[in-house]
């Protein structure tokens, strides 16, 4: 699929607007066939595109266990699978 083709059936999908199409044809198009886009409802008038590698959480860590550097507050694996 063509980026073009992406906008215009994102465009049609958020109600003919076509800033919103373009914009989520451009999400696509940079996270690529396995990649995720999440849509969130923001606090103000403007649309905003912010691509994040890996994994993000809003709210912390559900446990404090899972804190391997406790004056960082961060978690560091080694050797993952």
């Amino acid at each position: 699929v063509e980026d073009s083709e992406l906008a215009d059936v994102a465009a049609v999908s958020a109600g003919n607007n076509d800033e919103i199409g373009n914009m989520i044809a451009e999400a696509m198009s940079r996270v690529g066939r396995k990649g995720v886009v999440t849509l969130e409802e923001g606090k103000s008038a403007e649309n905003n595109l912010y691509v994040v590698e890996g994994m993000q959480f809003d709210r912390g860590y559900i446990s404090p266990y899972f804190v391997t550097d406790s004056e960082k507050m961060s978690v560091e694996y080694e050797n993952c699978k």
